[in-house]
């Protein structure tokens, strides 16, 4: 062998071989080993996403013997059972409290207070967190976090009423099942953990994988996720949240919040990910107007997030709620595009960067001025038993902004706003249609908000000063 190529052969690490014309080949045998067996390894955790297996898990979630799975009740307590059960069938590691020999569980627990129509009530819930853990040694100590919330509304016979129901029971059906909302984020969420387990695939990062427990009573377990998370919150490089992806059977998916990262990097993977896996999507920068999640809670602490969500429909936080109508073909679709996702931010030498101009409370774009609020949906029932006329509507505030203008004009969590300078809302009022009044309104003059707390009718006075935002 000529000497120059044999030293050039020790330098490079690589193979050589001599074929008829006597042409030296070369090549990095152990980096095309490893793309093939990456692909390999991908092609197979794909594969093991199975529409059936996301039926079996969302019919047991929502079916009438959980009763709703209301935090704290009977039938979250089952619900954590099955979903900690399965994560530890999969050999995920345990990332919960300590029990009392010192070793992890895989529930997180944790205690919350709720408004209930007759005052506040506190109540215990459980997280559940499985850790698929990377393989490089720097880099398995960063995560991907994907998450959804496994509680849901309830039923009539232990929780007579609560505040989020947009219909009544019946003589024949109480119950609550939530197929929707959030038996099919749940669902997916199992049985890509199911994908990446069963595989083997090799992640340099780390997946962690969590149901929260009081995201319908104020994203209770999310908030006290990312106060006690798996290593720090600064290693968390980005949240995924399913949360309602099985309803609107036949339509697109939204992915929503891409704009937390700094760039297109997160959009390009999930544009890439969804040709791959057949999944029909489109793209928002930004969060939804009305309501919330729990990728919020990571949002507001610096984490960058995506958000699926298959949009509100008629069934809504409603009895029938069932699992016959959920669109398993679409959560399959839905299942795979996370796992090609996963892989690529996994492995990938760079990493979402938050964008610390995004607003971290809204998620919202175009600028101008907001009041520093999130709301709760409202049912019929709970505006009327607010003291609400049945042509009034109202936003029923969830949380405060600290530093914002209703921070500083003393609106707090639970008020209920019924007017804003004067403007009744209508009966669905809409956290878009409080931008657009706000909008209106000049900068440094004292706009009137009438408010419900605690059954009597206040008014507070908020300002808008020419460098608020």
């Amino acid at each position: 062998m000529n000497t120059i190529y044999l030293k050039f052969f020790l330098v490079c690490s690589a193979w050589i071989c001599l074929d008829g014309s006597g042409i030296i080949n070369f090549n990095n045998s152990s980096d095309t080993r490893d793309k093939a067996e990456d692909s390999d390894e991908l092609s197979k955790a794909v594969s093991l996403i199975d529409g059936s297996i996301l039926r079996t898990h969302a019919e047991y979630l929502s079916s009438d013997e959980l009763g709703g799975r209301f935090t704290g009740q009977k039938g979250e307590e089952m619900a954590v059972k099955y979903i900690s059960g399965i994560m530890k069938n999969l050999k995920l590691e345990p990332a919960g409290d300590l029990d009392r020999d010192g070793e992890r569980m895989y529930t997180q627990q944790f205690k919350m207070t709720y408004r209930t129509i007759s005052g506040r009530e506190t109540i215990t819930g459980q997280n559940c967190i499985g850790v698929y853990r990377g393989s490089d040694p720097v880099l398995k100590d960063e995560y991907i976090v994907i998450g959804a919330h496994h509680d849901h509304i309830g039923n009539e016979k232990e929780i007579p009423f609560f505040y989020g129901r947009l219909d009544s029971p019946t003589a024949e059906d109480d119950i609550y099942n939530g197929a929707d909302d959030n038996a099919s984020g749940v669902s997916t969420l199992l049985v890509i953990a199911e994908a990446l387990s069963k595989s083997g695939i090799k992640l340099k990062r780390s997946v962690v994988f969590i149901t929260f427990s009081g995201e319908e009573i104020g994203l209770f377990g999310s908030k006290y996720y990312v106060s006690k998370p798996v290593d720090t919150l600064q290693r968390h490089i980005l949240m995924i949240n399913l949360d309602m992806v099985g309803g609107n059977k036949g339509k697109l998916i939204n992915v929503y919040e891409l704009g937390s990262d700094k760039g297109d990097y997160l959009e390009t993977i999930v544009q890439e990910s969804s040709k791959l896996s057949g999944l029909k999507v489109r793209i928002n920068q930004y969060g939804i107007t009305d309501g919330d999640s729990d990728h919020t809670s990571f949002k507001r602490r610096g984490v960058p997030v995506m958000f699926f969500f298959s949009e509100d429909h008629d069934k809504y936080h409603k009895i029938d709620d069932h699992a016959e109508f959920l669109d398993y073909e679409r959560m399959e679709k839905t299942a795979k595009c996370i796992v090609y996702s996963v892989q690529k931010l996994a492995n990938a030498q760079i990493k979402p960067v938050f964008d610390t101009k995004y607003d971290l409370f809204t998620g919202l774009s175009g600028g101008g001025k907001t009041l520093g609020i999130s709301s709760k949906y409202t049912s019929d029932d709970f505006l009327n038993k607010s003291g609400l006329h049945e042509t009034e509507g109202a936003l029923f505030v969830n949380e405060v902004k600290d530093g914002s203008v209703a921070y500083k004009c003393g609106i707090l969590s639970d008020d209920i706003i019924v007017k804003f300078n004067g403007e009744r809302f209508p009966r669905k009022a809409t956290m878009t249609r409080l931008r657009d009044l706000i909008q209106k309104t000049g900068y440094d003059q004292k706009i009137p908000i009438e408010i419900i707390r605690n059954g009597k009718r206040i008014v507070v006075e908020a300002v808008w000063e020419k460098e608020s935002k």
